[in-house]
């Protein structure tokens, strides 16, 4: 993480004439920090603090600003705040904070973890019935909608447990813009194939990361559908608690590359989901991009189920 250093829980942030003070650190990754915060009156935030040394961060946190102001939807993440300063730390630096809702339950990751926590990382029963799982993931599909619906589409390209939110009242909220990007990329050159591959292994999480995208091919098309697969990879961790990937690794010597390259999607025995939502995970999961299907295909044979 280079110089990014992890403020004391009492640093002050000044964000646009408003004080806000840190509680405690809610999570950390690749150059920033997501910090509990309080203002004036006791009320939470969460606060994004980005230490920005290159060009290239600079870059994306301006694009997760840009896709922040794009959208307002319910179950997209809202930025209720932002500013950006020169860094008292590191010289040359700025810093990027980004205030946003706090949601106390955390994101469906804790969730899962919780259950593996509790029952053994080889537990897979789901604590959502078919109808809740549904329900829950319909309201995922409406906020990626809002990403592939754009004009040009955008793919999120980072759709995982750990980047889904919960509501008070359970429902899901989309998070985390810094992988945004546009979702149709014609590939003509190896080159330009390395520099798409490199993107999305520093912006992608592995397991939950399309084919298409560990090893780019010097002439294709990719598209929305990247999103699709990361679709298909969280559902499954909804019904079975971790992603389709992550307990074939041991077959093929722990690589996730080779696991997800694989294709091979182990279905526990003993489960209480019906054959259309089994189906609809393995659609989802083909890994052959051109054959998955688009999002609002997705809405409809979930709407049917419901």
């Amino acid at each position: 993480m280079g110089q990014l250093l992890c403020y004391p829980v009492d640093k002050a942030y000044n964000i646009n004439g408003k004080k806000y003070i840190c509680s405690r650190l809610l999570a950390e990754g690749g150059f920033s920090f997501v910090y509990l915060v309080k203002d004036a009156s006791g009320r939470r935030y969460a606060l994004k603090s980005m230490l920005c040394q290159t060009a290239e961060s600079e870059q994306v946190a301006n694009r997760e600003i840009q896709v922040f102001n794009k959208f307002n939807h319910p179950n997209i993440l809202r930025l209720i705040d932002h500013s950006v300063c020169k860094s008292h730390k590191v010289q040359g630096a700025k810093e990027y904070n980004m205030l946003m809702p706090f949601y106390k339950d955390g994101s469906l990751q804790d969730v899962l973890d919780r259950q593996r926590t509790v029952n053994g990382k080889d537990y897979t029963i789901s604590i959502y019935n078919e109808h809740q799982l549904l329900t829950t993931f319909r309201q995922i599909l409406d906020a990626i909608a809002q990403f592939h619906h754009c004009d040009p589409p955008l793919a999120h390209r980072d759709i995982k447990p750990g980047n889904v939110l919960l509501s008070d009242e359970k429902k899901p909220v989309l998070m985390d813009f810094g992988s945004t990007t546009q979702a149709r990329i014609r590939v003509t050159s190896r080159k330009q194939a390395l520099e798409v591959q490199e993107e999305a292994d520093q912006h992608s999480t592995p397991l939950y990361k399309a084919p298409e995208l560990f090893d780019v091919a010097s002439d294709c098309n990719l598209d929305e559908r990247t999103d699709i697969w990361a679709l298909g990879c969280l559902l499954y961790a909804m019904s079975f608690n971790r992603s389709p990937f992550e307990s074939s690794m041991d077959n093929n010597s722990g690589s996730v590359a080779l696991s997800v390259l694989s294709g091979r999607v182990d279905i526990p025995a003993s489960h209480s989901f019906s054959n259309e939502l089994i189906q609809l995970i393995r659609s989802m999961l083909s890994l052959n991009p051109q054959e998955r299907p688009f999002i609002d295909n997705v809405i409809q044979q979930v709407d049917a189920m419901l």
